[in-house]
């Protein structure tokens, strides 16, 4: 569909959908296949997951995506393989790690 109204100066109609994504449309649509690394998929990809929870899944996880490529000593990845392995990486049960342990043994409360 044409913006006309993209550039109030220009008299020429501009099509904004291949660079915008329908979900936000002020928001430049993201590429899966693009690599990116860590820092910028938590920014602009996985916002849900912290930079130093997907550190240590790069680390510890063997689920997590190989590198795609390097950019000087930082490895890049596919966003759309980071997507994919969060969307089905397990996510653990309320109550059943050591930090909710420790904090209802501090407030008196048993599990």
């Amino acid at each position: 569909m044409a913006d006309l109204l993209a550039d109030g100066w220009s008299t020429t109609a501009t099509d904004t959908a291949a660079t915008t994504s329908s979900a936000n449309p002020s928001r430049p649509a993201v590429v899966d296949d693009q690599a990116v690394g860590l820092r910028e998929a938590h920014g602009h990809r996985l916002p849900e997951i912290t930079l130093v929870a997907l550190r240590y899944a790069r680390a510890h996880d063997p689920a997590f995506p190989a590198p795609a490529d390097k950019r000087g000593a930082e490895l890049l990845y596919r966003g759309g393989d980071l997507k994919r392995w969060a969307c089905n990486r397990p996510h653990a049960a309320v109550g059943t790690s050591d930090l909710d342990r420790i904090a209802t043994s501090r407030a008196g409360i048993g599990l």
